[in-house]
């Protein structure tokens, strides 16, 4: 057999494959491996590799929590699965601080409640306690950013009561800080984190000028749509 005419098929499905691949890096579609599916979970090392996070998503896509040593059994655990599968929570952003002693995340409701608000937590390995950045900073809208040692970085609503007003103001605190002052204010009860119940936040939601909220839905809709915000 003509080795050029047996391999003509076999460059030919690869060009077919090739020139695909191509037009759909052409389009802005990207190619990457698949997401972990639910049970499956993200593991986050600490910079120096002593501890581990892991965060599993559950199958209404909500999120689980355990930290503990790298070597060792889990010291932390937290859920934000809800029993309906839309009052919970979603891991949407996670690291550690640069000396290894904070675990940093970021959430959103799983039903849709206030979708300019994104919740932030962080675990304190000093303590073993988590605590909550907005109870400190007030309602955090956008995602965070961290600086050594321990410095976080985001935005957040701090003027709820104007009901003209979405825009966030940027904030920049050290987590340590944070801790201490939450510890000195008594955030944490019997070494549990204080939590706000489904009817907490659905309160809260409604408190929020009807305007306020109108707007923050369209942006949230939108941007779920693919389409650009282009005025308020």
């Amino acid at each position: 057999m003509n080795p050029i005419t047996q391999g003509g098929p076999v460059r030919s499905k690869w060009n077919r494959s090739a020139a695909f691949a191509l037009f759909l890096l052409a389009m802005g579609v990207s190619i990457s491996a698949p997401r972990c599916r639910a049970g499956e979970p993200d593991r986050y090392s600490a910079p120096d590799d002593r501890y581990t996070a892991a965060i599993t998503t559950a199958k209404t896509g909500e999120s689980k929590i355990a930290i503990g040593p790298s070597r060792g059994e889990t010291v932390f655990s937290k859920s934000f699965v809800s029993a309906d599968g839309g009052h919970g929570l979603r891991v949407t952003k996670a690291a550690w601080t640069a000396d290894s002693r904070f675990f940093v995340f970021m959430l959103e409701s799983s039903g849709g409640h206030q979708p300019w608000h994104h919740p932030m937590y962080f675990w304190d390995r000093q303590d073993n306690q988590l605590y909550s950045l907005d109870r400190r900073m007030g309602p955090i809208t956008d995602g965070f950013a961290l600086a050594s040692p321990d410095i976080v970085s985001g935005t957040t609503w701090s003027n709820p009561g104007d009901s003209n007003s979405i825009d966030g103001v940027p904030f920049s605190v050290s987590l340590r800080d944070v801790a201490a002052h939450s510890r000195q204010s008594g955030q944490q009860q019997d070494g549990r984190q204080k939590q706000d119940s489904p009817a907490q936040l659905e309160a809260r939601d409604d408190a929020i000028p009807s305007a306020v909220r109108d707007v923050a839905d369209r942006v949230y809709n939108d941007a779920k749509r693919g389409h650009a915000w282009e005025g308020r």
